[in-house]
């Protein structure tokens, strides 16, 4: 009976080994990604929880902050979009995920704040964690909500981004801020934007935001630029850019480009411009630059047709197929939506250019029915004064 006994146990002692090498080598923490997260690309899910830290560092350096950003993206999405029940089931795996993806962050990229982020998530009670879900999809939401009016928006905006703050959430804060700045020059009141804009930017510099910074600073060059103060733009572009490639920032980075592109072509100087642009571009067709690619291939195309170069135009047009297929899958619905739109816009255009009336204004009756909700003031009133232009 003893020996009986001592088998059973032993065999228990076996079975015990046996799980916990199938949970160390990965594979129950993969099982359970993946059934949190069905959509998110495969590899990515193996080098997440079956790497070692040292090959997932360098996973993380050969991939780029871009690509990285988006995984990060698409996790959130899948934690924010749950009812109560749900998101008990999925949150421990994919904030597991998360943390080591920010541990990419902190490590390759030396974004800190990332990582913070993610140890507080996690440091959360289930109740408070579902909680901070609820407002981010409040601020999703009132980044596009026409239903209100701007004040409105702002005030609540304005509230979100103190919680935020005062529960050591700084990226979602300065996010929240962000929005109703913007909202602030929709509403015509410049010197309120500028003033919140440059309250957003120290705020951004103390707490160590950097992809937040990026955007401000590009933001507050333009500002410059429309002023006239053209040595205050560059001062905010080149501190931008160089922010964004210690950072590997590289969507931050070709937009920077893109402005000054804009800058030049402005003042006649299309070689620099034009030098500008295929910077942008290269920077894009780098190691980690595939969720800038499609932007800089429109915005390379939209330059050209603003010249009139229609020829250059098609011929960047013919590439975006391949660009949007391949485009990481961790790149967001609303972005997918934005580059096909714009790319069928360029291809009224140039209908209208080659004297082909009827294509162009069917191509924009299509695009008129069909804007995307993530587009807002770039939607309707860019397809109807580029219809107008046309007729």
């Amino acid at each position: 009976m003893a020996h009986r006994r001592l088998l059973f146990v032993s065999a228990g002692i076996l079975a015990a080994t046996a799980v916990g090498v199938w949970w160390g080598s990965g594979g129950l923490r993969d099982l359970q990604l993946a059934r949190s997260v069905p959509a998110l690309d495969p590899a990515v899910r193996s080098h997440l929880t079956r790497d070692s830290d040292r090959e997932w560092l360098a996973y993380c350096r050969r991939n780029g902050h871009d690509d990285l950003g988006g995984v990060v993206v698409q996790l959130h999405e899948r934690l924010r979009n749950t009812d109560r029940a749900e998101f008990a089931r999925r949150r421990r795996p994919i904030e597991a995920a998360l943390l080591r993806v920010a541990t990419g962050f902190a490590e390759v990229y030396g974004v800190p704040s990332t990582l913070s982020r993610a140890r507080h998530d996690i440091a959360l009670s289930m109740e408070e964690a579902f909680e901070r879900k609820q407002w981010e999809r409040k601020y999703i939401a009132l980044s596009s909500d026409t239903s209100l009016t701007h004040d409105s928006r702002i005030r609540e905006l304005d509230a979100l981004a103190e919680r935020y703050l005062v529960g050591g959430d700084p990226y979602r804060a300065l996010y929240s801020s962000a929005v109703a700045t913007s909202l602030e020059l929709e509403c015509g009141r410049p010197v309120r934007h500028r003033v919140r804009l440059d309250l957003d930017i120290r705020k951004a510099r103390e707490l160590g935001e950097p992809y937040m910074l990026c955007q401000m600073l590009g933001q507050r060059g333009i500002m410059y630029w429309n002023n006239g103060d053209l040595d205050s733009m560059r001062a905010c572009f080149d501190e931008g850019l160089a922010l964004a490639r210690r950072h590997g920032q590289i969507t931050q980075a070709t937009r920077l480009l893109k402005f000054y592109a804009s800058f030049h072509a402005d003042r006649g100087r299309l070689a620099v411009a034009v030098d500008r642009l295929g910077e942008a571009m290269r920077l894009a067709g780098g190691p980690g630059g595939e969720g800038a690619r499609p932007r800089s291939q429109i915005e390379h195309a939209k330059f050209y047709a603003d010249l009139g170069c229609w020829d250059l135009v098609e011929r960047d047009l013919r590439g975006m197929p391949p660009l949007l297929r391949g485009m990481p899958v961790s790149i967001s619905v609303v972005d997918r939506e934005k580059y096909a739109f714009e790319t069928e816009l360029l291809s009224a255009r140039i209908a209208f250019a080659g004297g082909r009336a009827e294509e162009g204004a069917r191509r924009m009756e299509r695009l008129s029915r069909s804007v995307p909700p993530g587009v807002r003031r770039t939607g309707l009133a860019e397809v109807f004064d580029e219809w107008s232009q046309g007729l």
